[in-house]
């Protein structure tokens, strides 16, 4: 549900937004004194500058809803921004995106749903594909051509997936496929007497099994990537407790932080059920508003590491679930210092970090609770270590192998 107070400190700061782009250069001292003393006025100008083009007007309306978040608005287009407030109700903190988008343009579809819609397509087109073979196969071969792209698309389900994200209902679909591939060569190779053929496959039955091997060695090295840099000490595992999933983690095609180099060997932790991450049966499609019906959602932090905490942020709301809107990257998080790397833990919920910049805490001691803040699409724990701006291999105690996408942990 969402939070009307929430609700009413998110339109004021979109109005104090409205009001400092609009305002004349010589006010802007007045209505955001800690925003300049930070970034500077003349950068400032420089930044309320481009926003202006790029929305095409110097008179900026600036709004909020749930689906798309704060946008400034123009005839050329909205920018997306964020923004809070001081005690007394000025600017303090003010983040807009450098690009911009039509104004026509479509809010985000839930990202799950586009997951889940690919998933069912793949799973459409191997039965179309399986019952094409089935009746104009004139040889086992060729038939196999057809159920190759059914075991490939099973493989891309099951390893390159987060299948316990998902309901237990869809995770049986690939399954339910292998049994009818099994099935329909009993079937034809028997009772059919469909012969076995001579020559080898047809050219597209070796380009399904070339697809097919390739994806296995892009399974097999994105499970088993290790940059090489390991954290110095083992850490402990921040999550108590059954049902805790890596969604994000490993190599190439496992793991979108690959490609930031401080969250190279970063993982994002989700709690699963019957029902996958949630506790509804078909709330993969479209994502509920209610956080607490992730399983997720307000679960304890704890430290994995003792040290001294570097950096601790509250006071950025929980994202509504399925959509990002513009914000800071880690939302709430906490930053340790081991006296070797940093260990960043983030997306806490608002108003739960029990820590602050300068204390020293011990293993085990709470942190936070799990929470939907900065860019996250529902309710995890994201967690990696870095030293000299560049990500380590993360290491549990307890948790023996890789943390790839779509690892379980064992309850800890």
């Amino acid at each position: 549900m969402h939070d009307l107070n929430e609700d009413h400190h998110t339109r004021a700061v979109a109005r104090a937004v409205e009001e400092l782009l609009n305002a004349p250069a010589d006010q802007r001292a007045r209505q955001a004194p800690h925003l300049i003393s930070e970034v500077g006025a003349a950068r400032l100008e420089r930044i309320i500058a481009a926003t202006r083009t790029r929305i095409g007007t110097e008179q900026a309306e600036v709004t909020y809803t749930h689906r798309r978040g704060m946008t400034i608005n123009g005839p050329k287009g909205r920018v997306a921004a964020w923004g809070s407030l001081d005690g007394e109700g000025r600017l303090a903190g003010l983040l807009i995106d450098a690009s911009s988008v039509p104004r026509w343009w479509p809010s985000g579809i839930p990202i799950r749903l586009v997951w889940a819609t690919a998933a069912f397509g793949m799973w459409v087109y191997s039965m179309v594909d399986l019952s094409i073979g089935d009746a104009t196969a004139p040889t086992m071969l060729t038939w196999l051509s057809y159920a190759v792209s059914a075991l490939l698309g099973c493989l891309l389900l099951i390893g390159f997936s987060a299948p316990k994200c998902f309901p237990r209902w869809v995770r049986l679909f690939p399954y339910v496929v292998l049994g009818i591939v099994a099935a329909t060569f009993v079937w034809l190779l028997v009772f059919r007497g469909v012969p076995v053929g001579h020559g080898g496959l047809d050219q597209v039955g070796y380009s399904h099994i070339a697809l097919l091997i390739a994806a296995l060695v892009f399974l097999a090295r994105g499970r088993g990537h290790r940059w090489g840099q390991p954290v110095s000490t083992s850490l402990h595992f921040p999550l108590t407790g059954p049902g805790w999933y890596v969604a994000q983690g490993g190599g190439r095609f496992l793991n979108h932080h690959r490609t930031v180099a401080a969250q190279r060997g970063a993982i994002d932790l989700v709690k699963t059920g019957p029902n996958g991450t949630n506790t509804g049966m078909f709330r993969f499609l479209v994502p509920s508003r209610d956080l607490d019906s992730y399983l997720a959602y307000g679960q304890p932090v704890l430290a994995p590491c003792s040290g001294s905490v570097v950096t601790a942020v509250d006071g950025v709301a929980d994202q509504p679930p399925g959509r990002i809107h513009y914000g800071p990257l880690y939302g709430n998080h906490v930053i340790i210092d081991t006296g070797h790397e940093h260990v960043v833990l983030a997306h806490l919920r608002l108003g739960t970090v029990s820590v602050t910049a300068g204390d020293v805490v011990c293993v085990g001691q709470l942190l936070g609770e799990v929470g939907n803040s900065g860019r996250s699409t529902e309710p995890h724990l994201h967690i990696h270590a870095e030293r000299d701006g560049m990500g380590l291999d993360l290491q549990f105690i307890g948790v023996a192998g890789g943390l790839y996408r779509g690892r379980t942990i064992p309850a800890q």
